[in-house]
């Protein structure tokens, strides 16, 4: 019996079991759209509140975009660090929450150097 390598087309991926709209920009959008939204909604929230939903956004944002990455034909090497500098600010905040605002400027400048 001869044997095959398993079938990694574009047939067999993620769109198979995924809806259409289910796609690391889209997704990545709803979060920090969502994130955004809360913020303004509830601006005498306390700091931990809001300290909680930036590193949420920045972490699930910072995932979905090295999952665009890497799901690009070609190495994205730009985005794939900008995703993995957005994962590594979330969880920063998280260990060091009172960093918040010098993570996030932090992050706005890292972001702005690669795009820029």
């Amino acid at each position: 019996m001869e044997s095959r390598p398993p079938d990694t087309s574009p047939s067999t991926r993620s769109s198979d079991w995924l809806p259409e709209w289910a796609n690391p920009v889209t997704l990545r959008g709803l979060i920090l759209l969502l994130a955004g939204v809360l913020i303004l909604a509830i601006p005498d929230a306390t700091r931990g509140l809001l300290s909680l939903i930036v590193q949420i956004g920045l972490i699930l944002g910072g995932l979905t975009t090295v999952w665009g990455a890497l799901r690009r034909s070609g190495l994205r090497l730009v985005e794939l660090l900008i995703g993995v500098a957005m994962t590594l600010a979330g969880l920063a905040l998280a260990v060091w929450p009172d960093a918040t605002a010098r993570v996030v400027s932090g992050v706005i400048g890292a972001v702005g150097v690669m795009l820029g």
